[in-house]
């Protein structure tokens, strides 16, 4: 928490430039994983990547409310257009 203060104080005070805060930031990140510990995006990231490369499993119910969604959009979508001039 007292990181995440320092990073964000910083520049509104005028105390570091951006180019100069992302490099103290960049450090900060680098120590605290370099003592084991993990930053909090961390999972985020690494289960966004996974989701890109392995399926992602959902309910059958899901699968169908999501496919009647994007149905429903098809129609929408062209009452919704403006007629060219």
């Amino acid at each position: 928490m007292a990181a995440m203060v320092e990073l964000i104080a910083g520049p509104l005070i005028g105390d570091l430039t951006s180019i100069e805060s992302l490099a103290r930031a960049e450090t900060l990140f680098s120590n605290i994983q370099s003592q084991g510990a993990r930053l909090p995006s961390q999972r985020r990231y690494k289960a966004r990547k996974q989701s890109l490369t392995d399926e992602i499993e959902i309910s059958e119910a899901l699968y169908f409310d999501l496919q009647n969604l994007l149905l429903l959009d098809s129609i929408i979508q062209p009452l919704h257009r403006t007629p060219a001039l």
